[in-house]
């Protein structure tokens, strides 16, 4: 499973597949913290692009709550760190 971030290879880790192709399975982390997420982490969760990667990003880094850029995708929700 491919997953946007480095893991150790000794390291077991739980994973959500978010998309799976004829040649590969793309996954993310779970639970997902989104305080610890990076820009790459949140692209790589569909229904988020870009542009709403860095709205949450950029929030992120103020301290603001992302709740509100987080509706629309309610499988996350049960994923995500509190």
């Amino acid at each position: 499973v491919g997953i946007e971030h480095s893991v150790p290879l000794d390291q077991f880790i739980d994973v959500v597949v978010t998309e799976i192709s004829s040649r590969s399975i793309t996954g993310i982390r779970t639970p997902f913290d989104l305080k610890k997420a990076t820009y790459k982490d949140l692209i790589a969760i569909p229904g988020i692009g870009k542009k709403r990667a860095a709205n949450i990003f950029t929030s992120l880094g103020r301290g603001k709550d992302v709740t509100n850029e987080m509706n629309g995708l309610g499988w996350i929700k049960d994923h995500l760190v509190n």
